[in-house]
């Protein structure tokens, strides 16, 4: 696993040989430090050039990451000056977290219907899940 110790991306660190694609790591560690305040409005992240040096990958799927941050409203790109998170990016990473987890919602609730298990079956189910993890408290963090 490659890591980098730079402050604005100190906690970002990728799988080379994972299955979730490079560029999605980059994505979701950013997006990540960005929810829970890590990097605020307004820090500059790595050039992509220097990104892509410390985790030992093509420049080019460090760009695509950052490309996909900025359409989400996460970073902006100041021309020559390089990439910033966004003055409502921690708001929009919220809101992405939020769909995902609603997807991963609708997914749980769909196999189980495939299953044929109740929805009582379902909530009971997933309340054990939830007492099994007592760090996760009531505010909705871990």
């Amino acid at each position: 696993m490659a890591s980098s110790g730079s402050p604005a991306h100190g906690l970002l660190a990728v799988d080379l040989e994972g299955e979730t694609p490079i560029y999605r790591q980059i994505i979701n560690g950013i997006r990540r430090q960005v929810a829970d305040g890590l990097l605020p409005p307004g820090a500059a992240l790595p050039s992509v050039r220097q990104l892509a040096t410390d985790l030992e990958i093509n420049p080019n799927t460090v760009s695509k990451s950052y490309l996909l941050l900025e359409r989400d409203g996460i970073l902006v790109s100041r021309s020559r000056t390089g990439h910033y998170v966004a003055e409502a990016g921690r708001d929009h990473a919220r809101a992405g977290d939020r769909t995902r987890l609603d997807e991963a919602v609708n997914d749980f609730l769909a196999a189980g219907h495939e299953l044929g298990l109740s929805d009582e079956f379902l909530l009971h189910a997933l309340a054990a899940r939830v007492a099994d993890h007592p760090e996760i408290d009531d505010a909705g963090g871990a």
